[in-house]
């Protein structure tokens, strides 16, 4: 056998051969844990949920949960790199789009029993709902906003996003009206007001997810626009798709 045959076939197989051996002793002895993702109905409105879940080899399908009912799968992890990805899609009467939420990230997630209930704002882990009931998320968002109109006199404001309708509110010059949330985990969220006063009618979106970075969101309201802590103004958005000039 020549040193060349040596050197580039059978050492080379030999060190094929030991980690097959080393692996097999491995997994033989410390067997990866199982993990288990159960997903439960818990949506506003005793609507219906399709659950579609997917990972880069695996399909899932698709799985309707009626209110209360729970889907679960089990897998195991990916032995030699953090890579095992498992996503979810979330669809129900009414959702103005199909939802997409990473239920299982290796990198992520360290829970072999990983368990979710899903709402209109997000999915929530088990881990999450106990940080929720002892106060250890981050504060709520605020949105204040102040008429400065001046002699154009007294404002109604009126605010909104897509699951919450806050009412109508009259504030007299120098007046504010505030609200507090807390942002949805598929960074969608959005309120939009309405502004009126003499025979003008304004609509303008105070809080976007996509857009705002702000906790304390503060808005002033002059004739001729809407003011950011009183520093960046931008005038009323004549053309946009919710504006209405009685």
């Amino acid at each position: 056998m020549s040193p060349s045959f040596t050197a580039t076939c059978v050492l080379p197989l030999m060190m094929l051969l030991l980690v097959v051996h080393m692996t097999t002793l491995v997994e033989s002895s410390n067997p990866p844990k199982k993990i288990t993702v159960r997903i439960t109905n818990t949506l506003e409105d005793n609507l219906d949920l399709t659950v579609h879940c997917k990972s880069k080899d695996d399909d899932l399908g698709e799985h309707l949960l009626h209110p209360g009912e729970t889907y679960e799968f089990h897998f195991g992890r990916n032995f030699f790199q953090s890579s095992t990805l498992f996503f979810c899609g979330f669809r129900w009467p009414g959702a103005p789009k199909l939802y997409y939420f990473d239920i299982y990230s290796q990198k992520r997630d360290e829970c072999s029993k990983c368990f979710w209930t899903v709402k209109k704002v997000g999915p929530c882990l088990y881990a999450l709902i106990i940080s929720i009931e002892a106060g250890l998320l981050p504060k709520k968002r605020t949105v204040r906003i102040t008429n400065a109109l001046g002699v154009y006199g007294d404002l109604v404001v009126h605010c909104k996003s897509k699951d919450d309708d806050l009412g109508y509110h009259l504030l007299l010059p120098g007046e504010s009206f505030e609200f507090r949330f807390r942002q949805n985990i598929f960074g969608t969220t959005l309120f939009f007001c309405s502004f009126r006063w003499s025979r003008e009618f304004h609509y303008y979106d105070v809080y976007r997810a996509d857009r705002d970075g702000c906790s304390k969101c503060y808005w002033t309201v002059y004739f001729l626009g809407i003011c950011f802590h009183d520093q960046n103004c931008y005038p009323w958005p004549v053309q946009s798709g919710r504006f209405i000039n009685p």
